[in-house]
């Protein structure tokens, strides 16, 4: 699975940067190819005539990796061959596990909030899973089903309260 999306600073009328984001779930085969090919995307669909020829620009790109299992990289190196020279540029890679809910919403990084829930839910599912089948029995008890769903709900209730916390003091905005 992957997601992309690309976010856009604006300063007055200007573009300032352009970002892109890869997501993927599980595994990393691959990542580094669909970077540089919507990457590529991007700039061609954004290319500008200039007086002697074209400009294009590469957005800054981050792969987001959501899995507990990540590989052991913290840099993809998208390498580019032209017939002039050769250059290289850096995808930032971030890794989920590598942050607490608390870290996401002291560094402003409110994007990977869903992802996060995403990955304790999924966690929870998991372990749930497992405690059903060492029960041997498809009866569960409804107080353990009970016990994990409102885990879930404590966790939803707290990052609702501290976006809307935010919200209040003009911090972030709905957009």
């Amino acid at each position: 699975m992957y997601i992309l999306f690309a976010l856009t600073e604006m300063q007055g009328r200007l573009v300032r940067k352009t970002y892109h984001y890869e997501l993927e779930a599980k595994g990393t085969k691959g990542v580094a190819i669909r970077i540089a090919r919507y990457a590529s995307a991007h700039a061609f669909a954004s290319v500008r005539r200039t007086r002697y020829g074209a400009t294009m620009e590469i957005p800054y790109s981050t792969f987001v990796f959501l899995g507990s299992d990540s590989a052991n990289i913290n840099i993809l190196k998208i390498y580019i061959n032209y017939p002039s020279g050769n250059a290289f540029y850096d995808a930032l890679v971030i890794k989920i596990k590598d942050y607490t809910l608390e870290e996401m919403f002291k560094k402003k990084l409110l994007i990977l909030v869903p992802f996060y829930v995403f990955k304790i839910t999924e966690k929870e599912y998991d372990k749930m899973e497992k405690e059903f089948e060492k029960l041997g029995d498809t009866n569960v008890p409804s107080d353990k089903k009970v016990a994990i769903a409102e885990k879930i709900r404590f966790m939803i209730d707290d990052i609702s309260s501290r976006l809307q916390e935010l919200g209040d003091k003009d911090e972030i905005s709905d957009f």
